[in-house]
């Protein structure tokens, strides 16, 4: 799959064939023309309604009459065996399911968008004039203009406001649109995009818009690091129905379709031929060597809180995929986890299964009593007690930093603190300077001394990363 999958090889310098990062896939970036809106457009299922027995036993009748139908001329590609199973499914569910009808409310009047435009044109007057009284002038009748439409804008959302309001006191259809309702009297309108060419000039058009933010982000995620996989043939261990039951179901409910329109809930209830079927379309994308359309992607694009507006990368970018494409990479993924473990390093619990707080709280005491070890003339255990060092200690302004020396400390603190009321007894009689913690030189001393002893230091170690676990589960008041 030349587009679709790349050799996921680490850039750390191993060797491996696999590794823990994701499969990467090269996205193509599709300039659409930008129309207004016009009238009432079906995008999406009600697709809760698969939750009952009966309408979900219809769509899997109507999805596999569909695909028996098409398979009377088998698809000789890939790409036309995945069509061919979107549009079993889109079919399926418009025969059984209602569709959501978005309603784009035009929340700008006729006056609105009359000065708008006028305000717009006097903005480009202000930018293509020099003379600085003839400037102030159009400065100010645009800032008259301003005013009117900020008027406007503002009786206008009060008045849909109220609108809703009244529907929600009115409403008799159950909580479900109430929900919808009060949803939108918090929701805040989308801004149009600011973009600037490379000179700093405002880019008004909406196509060169387009054009500039497509060849910033196809050059961006395009890279070329890595060469793409082009190996063709059939797979030493071929793609299973079940993997693709496994991958469905770690991907969640009510999320956006990407370009292909397919929502995951009508995967997740599909019968088990369109199953078979994707499945079969996968292996056959290695058989025969020929990419799918599963690389696509729609791209939306925010602007980021806090950054000026017009520059590509102050926008936040993100990508609708395909069902299909989140379905091949999680198997890739699932398949890759699996041979990982066998050469990471034990002491690695960062983003490890079930290595969480006490995994990495066992790796930094693991460490330490490492480097504990070491003789004292060493850059970290010189650095260590510089930083005990009063004399050596720097002013620091407002908060201070959180750092390896406090952090260490904490763990100490729940390391001794009691965890019975029995314990608590005992421990009152134990004076504070015999407890272990770290604070000062003396401090570091006593641990130095105790990692000399490995298996009583490992004890030490397991049972802070054990305390420390506890303690984050614990409920907070």
């Amino acid at each position: 799959m030349k587009k679709n999958l790349t050799d996921a090889r680490s850039f750390a310098g191993t060797l491996k064939n696999s590794d823990h990062r994701l499969v990467r896939a090269n996205l193509d970036f599709q300039i659409k023309p930008i129309r207004k809106y016009s009238g009432k457009k079906i995008n999406k299922f009600y697709t809760n309604l698969l939750q009952d027995e009966e309408t979900k036993a219809k769509f899997q009748a109507h999805a596999d009459q569909l695909l028996s139908n098409n398979k009377k001329n088998p698809p000789s590609t890939p790409q036309a065996a995945l069509d061919n199973i979107n549009t079993t499914l889109l079919e399926a569910a418009k025969e059984t399911l209602p569709p959501i009808i978005q309603k784009h409310a035009n929340r700008f009047s006729p006056e609105i968008e009359k000065l708008s435009k006028q305000q717009k044109e006097i903005r480009l007057s202000i930018n293509n004039t020099n003379n600085d009284e003839t400037n102030k002038k159009l400065k100010a009748e645009r800032n008259k203009l301003l005013h009117q439409i900020k008027v406007k804008s503002l009786e206008n959302a009060n008045n849909r406001i109220d609108n809703l309001v009244e529907e929600i006191q009115n409403c008799n259809s159950g909580s479900a649109q109430m929900y919808q309702d009060v949803k939108a009297i918090f929701r805040k309108p989308t801004r149009p995009i600011t973009v600037k060419n490379k000179e700093g000039a405002l880019v008004e058009n909406d196509n060169e818009k387009a054009r500039i933010l497509k060849d910033y982000f196809s050059e961006k995620y395009n890279g070329t690091r890595i060469e793409p996989f082009t190996k063709k043939g059939e797979l030493n261990n071929p793609i299973t129905p079940e993997e693709v039951r496994k991958a469905l179901a770690s991907l969640s409910n009510n999320k956006a379709p990407g370009p292909d329109g397919i929502q995951v809930e009508l995967l997740k209830s599909a019968p088990p031929s369109v199953i078979e079927e994707l499945a079969e379309t996968f292996n056959n994308t290695f058989i025969q060597g020929q990419t799918t359309n599963i690389g696509n992607g729609t791209l939306i694009l925010l602007q980021k809180p806090g950054k000026p507006t017009g520059p590509p990368a102050n926008l936040r970018p993100t990508v609708l995929l395909p069902v299909a494409r989140k379905i091949l990479s999680l198997i890739t993924f699932n398949r890759m986890k699996e041979k990982v473990d066998s050469y990471l390093s034990p002491s690695q619990a960062g983003f490890r299964q079930n290595r969480s707080t006490a995994g990495i709280a066992w790796s930094r005491w693991n460490l330490f009593g490492h480097i504990l070890r070491h003789p004292i003339d060493i850059p970290a255990n010189l650095a260590m007690k510089a930083y005990f060092d009063p004399s050596n200690k720097p002013g620091c302004r407002g908060k201070s930093p959180i750092n390896l020396p406090k952090l260490l400390d904490e763990d100490l603190e729940i390391y001794e603190k009691p965890t019975t009321v029995q314990n608590q007894i005992i421990q009152l009689d134990h004076c504070y300077q015999h407890r272990l913690k770290l604070k000062t030189n003396k401090d570091l001393d006593r641990l130095i001394e105790i990692a000399q002893n490995r298996d009583n230091w490992k004890v030490m170690a397991q049972q802070i990363a054990e305390r420390r676990q506890a303690e984050t589960r614990q409920p907070t008041n």
